[in-house]
């Protein structure tokens, strides 16, 4: 009888040092799975309307490389329509890191908060929100007109390098029809 107890103790610390190995592991994953989930980069393109802002998806950069970006969808016979659809594609760690090395540069850490329009466009009521990682903070630059901004010529002395360059980066990647 003595041997079958110290045998169904053996058993039941095997069980105990089973589930603390399985809890470990389990808590170490949904780390690792959170982790994956975080956005380093988030931009977001606010068109004011008459009715309401409507906001899209206009990328956003999570720690795993995948992206995600809305796109408008062409109705049967070509044409744009109002609806939008969200995609998504993978990138792979060197492209992850240069979009990392972009939000680490001094200029884009020194970057002013509120960027004004550089471009008058009838209509032109957009705002769009850069929001990234910088370290443990998260650093927020409101670009109002920013795309038709970027048009003009002195874009490049009133935007900061690392905006513009993050901007260029971005275009690359989408794809040309993502508009």
């Amino acid at each position: 009888m003595e041997k079958y107890l110290q045998t169904v103790k053996k058993v039941v610390e095997i069980i105990i040092v089973l589930l603390i190995i399985v809890q470990f592991s389990y808590g170490r994953l949904a780390q690792d799975e959170q982790k994956n989930k975080e956005i380093i980069i988030e931009i977001i393109e606010t068109n004011y309307g008459l009715i309401k802002p409507i906001d899209r998806v206009y990328f956003r950069l999570y720690n795993s490389g995948v992206i995600e970006y809305e796109r408008l969808v062409e109705d049967q016979n070509g044409h744009i329509g109002f609806k939008w659809i969200k995609e998504n594609k993978q990138l792979d760690e060197n492209e992850v890191k240069d979009f990392q090395e972009i939000i680490k540069n001094e200029d884009f850490k020194m970057a002013k908060t509120y960027y004004n329009k550089l471009v008058f466009g009838v209509d032109d009521d957009s705002v769009t929100t850069v929001t990234a990682k910088v370290g443990k903070a998260r650093k927020v630059i409101k670009l109002k007109g920013l795309f038709l901004s970027l048009t003009s010529k002195k874009a490049n002395l009133y935007y900061p390098h690392s905006i513009l360059f993050l901007i260029q980066k971005i275009s690359e990647i989408r794809p040309k029809n993502a508009s």
